[in-house]
């Protein structure tokens, strides 16, 4: 049933996942991320790369909400 929520169309696919928080307390949502291998994602494995990269996601996210982010060269030649 998650499955079916998070990954529409492909929950068959898919055989372990992990939701990784984007913000403080996911204020921004969650970053998932499947695998077809059900033993993937399990809660002994280390997910600190993982988080990292939430960490840098929602930087990116945040400074594109609040327009703080630079225009990729493609916008700013528009």
């Amino acid at each position: 049933r998650q499955k079916s929520f998070l990954f529409a169309g492909h929950e068959t696919e898919i055989g372990s996942a992990a939701l990784v928080p984007l913000g403080q307390g996911a204020e921004l949502g969650f970053l998932v991320i499947g695998s077809a291998d059900k033993d993937y994602f399990h809660p002994g494995k280390s997910m600190d790369l993982l988080g990292r990269l939430g960490e840098l996601v929602a930087v990116a996210l945040t400074g594109r909400l609040s327009g703080v982010a630079q225009p990729s060269r493609k916008e700013s030649e528009l």
